[in-house]
Protein backbone atom coordinates (compact mmCIF):
# COMPACT_ATOMS: atom_id res chain seq x y z
CA UNK A 1 0.00 0.00 0.00
CA UNK A 2 1.20 3.40 -0.42
CA UNK A 3 2.45 5.76 2.11
CA UNK A 4 -0.21 8.52 3.30
CA UNK A 5 -0.62 11.39 5.35
CA UNK A 6 -2.79 11.27 8.40
CA UNK A 7 -3.59 14.63 10.57
CA UNK A 8 -3.53 14.65 14.23
CA UNK A 9 -6.14 16.56 15.66
CA UNK A 10 -4.35 17.79 18.63
CA UNK A 11 -1.24 19.23 16.99
CA UNK A 12 -1.85 19.39 13.67
CA UNK A 13 0.91 17.52 12.76
CA UNK A 14 1.59 14.11 10.18
CA UNK A 15 2.82 11.23 10.46
CA UNK A 16 3.84 8.64 7.28
CA UNK A 17 1.36 5.36 8.04
CA UNK A 18 0.90 2.76 6.43
CA UNK A 19 -2.97 2.05 6.08
CA UNK A 20 -6.18 2.70 4.03
CA UNK A 21 -8.05 6.37 5.39
CA UNK A 22 -11.23 6.47 6.14
CA UNK A 23 -13.76 9.41 5.41
CA UNK A 24 -13.52 11.35 8.31
CA UNK A 25 -9.45 11.51 7.83
CA UNK A 26 -9.79 13.14 4.94
CA UNK A 27 -12.79 15.39 5.81
CA UNK A 28 -10.55 16.24 9.00
CA UNK A 29 -7.59 16.94 7.26
CA UNK A 30 -9.65 19.42 4.77
CA UNK A 31 -11.44 20.93 7.89
CA UNK A 32 -8.29 21.80 9.42
CA UNK A 33 -6.57 23.04 6.61
CA UNK A 34 -8.83 25.53 6.44
CA UNK A 35 -8.70 26.02 9.91
CA UNK A 36 -12.30 25.12 10.79
CA UNK A 37 -12.84 24.52 14.40
CA UNK A 38 -15.97 22.91 15.98
CA UNK A 39 -17.95 23.63 19.25
CA UNK A 40 -20.60 21.58 19.28
CA UNK A 41 -20.63 20.27 22.80
CA UNK A 42 -21.11 21.35 26.42
CA UNK A 43 -17.99 23.71 27.70
CA UNK A 44 -15.79 21.78 29.55
CA UNK A 45 -11.86 21.05 30.20
CA UNK A 46 -12.47 18.57 26.83
CA UNK A 47 -13.09 21.79 25.20
CA UNK A 48 -10.63 23.97 26.33
CA UNK A 49 -7.92 21.22 25.23
CA UNK A 50 -9.63 21.33 21.56
CA UNK A 51 -10.80 24.83 21.11
CA UNK A 52 -7.40 26.42 22.71
CA UNK A 53 -4.74 24.16 21.64
CA UNK A 54 -6.05 24.96 17.99
CA UNK A 55 -5.91 28.43 18.11
CA UNK A 56 -3.05 28.79 19.90
CA UNK A 57 -1.51 26.30 17.03
CA UNK A 58 -2.62 28.07 14.26
CA UNK A 59 -1.32 31.80 15.67
CA UNK A 60 2.33 29.39 16.25
CA UNK A 61 2.19 28.47 12.64
CA UNK A 62 1.31 32.03 11.44
CA UNK A 63 4.35 33.88 14.27
CA UNK A 64 6.75 31.13 12.67
CA UNK A 65 6.46 32.23 9.18
CA UNK A 66 5.99 35.86 10.45
CA UNK A 67 2.80 35.91 8.51
CA UNK A 68 1.60 39.80 9.15
CA UNK A 69 -1.41 40.31 11.04
CA UNK A 70 -3.97 41.82 8.46
CA UNK A 71 -2.94 38.80 5.92
CA UNK A 72 -3.34 36.00 8.02
CA UNK A 73 -5.87 33.54 7.25
CA UNK A 74 -8.75 33.56 9.66
CA UNK A 75 -9.75 30.47 12.04
CA UNK A 76 -13.22 29.81 11.39
CA UNK A 77 -14.71 28.67 15.00
CA UNK A 78 -18.39 26.99 14.25
CA UNK A 79 -20.10 27.28 17.62
CA UNK A 80 -23.38 25.16 18.23
CA UNK A 81 -24.03 24.92 22.03
CA UNK A 82 -26.53 25.44 24.99
CA UNK A 83 -23.21 25.98 27.33
CA UNK A 84 -21.56 24.79 30.02
CA UNK A 85 -18.55 25.42 32.96
CA UNK A 86 -18.21 29.49 33.03
CA UNK A 87 -14.39 28.72 34.36
CA UNK A 88 -13.33 26.76 30.98
CA UNK A 89 -15.84 28.93 29.20
CA UNK A 90 -13.64 32.00 30.40
CA UNK A 91 -10.84 30.51 29.23
CA UNK A 92 -11.71 29.88 25.68
CA UNK A 93 -12.85 33.43 25.68
CA UNK A 94 -9.59 34.83 26.99
CA UNK A 95 -7.56 32.63 24.20
CA UNK A 96 -10.05 34.27 21.11
CA UNK A 97 -9.14 37.72 22.44
CA UNK A 98 -5.54 37.70 22.80
CA UNK A 99 -5.50 35.37 19.20
CA UNK A 100 -3.70 38.03 16.76
CA UNK A 101 -4.80 35.83 14.19
CA UNK A 102 -8.75 36.84 13.26
CA UNK A 103 -11.39 34.15 14.62
CA UNK A 104 -14.62 34.26 13.21
CA UNK A 105 -17.56 32.85 15.09
CA UNK A 106 -20.37 30.86 13.07
CA UNK A 107 -23.26 29.97 14.22
CA UNK A 108 -25.99 28.16 12.38
CA UNK A 109 -28.28 26.37 15.46
CA UNK A 110 -27.82 27.84 18.71
CA UNK A 111 -25.63 29.99 21.20
CA UNK A 112 -26.77 29.76 24.40
CA UNK A 113 -25.58 30.69 27.89
CA UNK A 114 -21.62 30.12 28.03
CA UNK A 115 -21.75 29.64 24.85
CA UNK A 116 -22.88 33.27 24.00
CA UNK A 117 -19.91 34.59 26.02
CA UNK A 118 -17.84 32.63 23.63
CA UNK A 119 -19.71 33.62 20.39
CA UNK A 120 -19.10 37.37 21.87
CA UNK A 121 -15.50 37.27 22.09
CA UNK A 122 -14.89 36.35 18.69
CA UNK A 123 -13.64 39.25 16.53
CA UNK A 124 -15.79 38.58 13.91
CA UNK A 125 -19.54 37.01 14.48
CA UNK A 126 -21.63 35.48 11.62
CA UNK A 127 -24.78 33.53 11.65
CA UNK A 128 -26.80 31.86 9.96
CA UNK A 129 -30.82 32.98 9.25
CA UNK A 130 -32.66 30.80 11.58
CA UNK A 131 -29.89 30.89 14.57
CA UNK A 132 -31.23 30.92 18.09
CA UNK A 133 -29.74 33.26 20.89
CA UNK A 134 -30.44 32.87 25.07
CA UNK A 135 -29.16 34.61 27.57
CA UNK A 136 -29.72 34.20 31.03
CA UNK A 137 -28.68 34.43 35.04
CA UNK A 138 -25.48 32.11 36.13
CA UNK A 139 -26.81 29.02 37.50
CA UNK A 140 -25.36 28.83 41.28
CA UNK A 141 -25.64 25.61 43.83
CA UNK A 142 -24.58 27.12 46.82
CA UNK A 143 -24.71 25.15 49.71
CA UNK A 144 -23.48 24.23 52.99
CA UNK A 145 -22.51 26.30 56.30
CA UNK A 146 -23.59 30.38 56.18
CA UNK A 147 -20.16 31.08 55.61
CA UNK A 148 -19.90 28.50 52.59
CA UNK A 149 -22.48 29.65 50.45
CA UNK A 150 -21.95 33.53 51.64
CA UNK A 151 -18.49 32.73 49.92
CA UNK A 152 -20.23 31.14 46.89
CA UNK A 153 -22.34 34.09 46.64
CA UNK A 154 -19.73 36.43 46.43
CA UNK A 155 -18.07 34.12 43.73
CA UNK A 156 -21.03 33.53 41.61
CA UNK A 157 -21.56 37.20 41.44
CA UNK A 158 -17.87 38.01 40.59
CA UNK A 159 -18.40 35.42 37.11
CA UNK A 160 -21.70 37.35 36.82
CA UNK A 161 -19.88 40.61 36.18
CA UNK A 162 -17.58 38.95 34.19
CA UNK A 163 -19.65 37.33 32.00
CA UNK A 164 -22.11 40.59 31.27
CA UNK A 165 -18.88 42.31 31.26
CA UNK A 166 -18.21 40.59 28.12
CA UNK A 167 -21.07 41.04 26.68
CA UNK A 168 -21.81 44.74 27.25
CA UNK A 169 -18.04 45.46 26.31
CA UNK A 170 -18.26 44.01 22.90
CA UNK A 171 -21.91 44.90 21.88
CA UNK A 172 -25.08 47.33 22.12
CA UNK A 173 -26.61 45.39 24.92
CA UNK A 174 -26.48 47.71 27.81
CA UNK A 175 -26.48 46.82 31.51
CA UNK A 176 -29.94 47.88 32.20
CA UNK A 177 -31.43 45.46 29.45
CA UNK A 178 -29.07 42.57 30.84
CA UNK A 179 -30.44 42.83 34.67
CA UNK A 180 -34.39 43.34 33.57
CA UNK A 181 -33.60 39.79 32.03
CA UNK A 182 -32.19 38.55 35.16
CA UNK A 183 -34.87 40.26 37.37
CA UNK A 184 -37.88 38.90 35.45
CA UNK A 185 -36.19 35.07 36.48
CA UNK A 186 -36.29 34.12 32.67
CA UNK A 187 -34.30 33.05 29.82
CA UNK A 188 -34.10 35.71 27.08
CA UNK A 189 -34.33 33.80 23.80
CA UNK A 190 -33.98 36.10 20.64
CA UNK A 191 -33.63 35.42 17.25
CA UNK A 192 -30.44 36.67 14.49
CA UNK A 193 -32.05 40.03 13.80
CA UNK A 194 -32.69 40.91 17.75
CA UNK A 195 -28.85 39.62 18.32
CA UNK A 196 -27.90 41.96 15.09
CA UNK A 197 -30.00 44.84 16.08
CA UNK A 198 -27.87 44.84 19.44
CA UNK A 199 -24.47 44.24 17.76
CA UNK A 200 -23.92 40.43 18.66
CA UNK A 201 -23.79 39.58 15.04
CA UNK A 202 -22.08 41.88 12.54
CA UNK A 203 -23.20 39.43 9.48
CA UNK A 204 -26.10 37.17 8.70
CA UNK A 205 -24.95 34.66 6.16
CA UNK A 206 -27.09 34.15 2.79
CA UNK A 207 -29.18 37.98 4.00
CA UNK A 208 -26.23 40.51 4.01
CA UNK A 209 -24.36 38.98 1.13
Amino acid sequence: MENIKKPKLWDIDFETIISTPSIIDYTQYELLEDRRIYLTSNIGSGTIEYVNTLIEKFNYEDDKNNVPVEERKPIKLYINSYGGSIYDGLSIVNTILTSKTKVIGICSGYVMSMGLGIYVACHERWAMLYTNFMYHELSSSASGRAEEIKRATQEYERLQKMYDDILTSRTSLSQKKLNSVKKSANDWYFDVYEAKKYGLVHKIIGVDE
